[in-house]
């Protein structure tokens, strides 16, 4: 049997509303990129709300892992990448990510 497909899910906002355009134009063009290049990543699509809510992120992006051992490679490399001060992406207008997790697949 092969291993379970994972999604890394993101929410996410802009924190400066003048700045959305800028924001959403770096997302899809740079950091999304740049995210699907690193190890365990196989892609990722961006999705926003449909009827915004207090709490819930007006964006989040499904990012489709090699499996849980892509997943957690992705982990590891953002950790050590973290602890030796490197940035591993472009920085962009003013985000907040408002949480991540992970899911395995469940049914065949």
């Amino acid at each position: 049997m092969s291993e379970s497909s994972v999604i890394l899910i993101v929410g996410t906002i802009c924190t400066d509303t003048s700045k959305e355009s800028e924001f959403n134009d770096w997302y899809d063009n740079i950091h999304i990129h740049e995210v699907c290049g690193m190890p365990g990543m196989k892609g990722g699509t961006r999705y926003e709300i449909i009827d915004p809510e207090e709490g819930y992120p007006k964006y989040i992006t499904l990012y489709e892992m090699e499996g849980e051992q892509g997943y957690r490679e992705f982990i590891e490399l953002m950790k050590k990448q973290k602890c030796e001060g490197i940035r591993p992406f472009t920085p962009g207008p003013p985000a907040k990510m408002i949480w991540n997790k992970a899911y395995r697949r469940i049914n065949p």
